[in-house]
């Protein structure tokens, strides 16, 4: 699936993004559900009004 395929609304709910715990790690933000933009493309937070990266 790609991110200019449209989705219907029934299908959200199948959309996941791996868990990215890895031994040693030393900071984890945890967030209830990605958006379905972030699941779409494969990453966390990718909303283009999303203000996470920008801190």
């Amino acid at each position: 699936m790609t991110a200019r395929q449209i989705i219907i609304k029934s299908d959200w709910s199948e959309l996941r993004l791996k868990d990215r715990i890895r031994p040693g790690l030393r900071v984890l933000f945890v967030g209830i559900n990605p958006g379905v933009r972030s699941a779409i493309t494969g990453h966390h937070f990718a909303g283009y009004s999303n203000r996470f990266w920008k801190l």
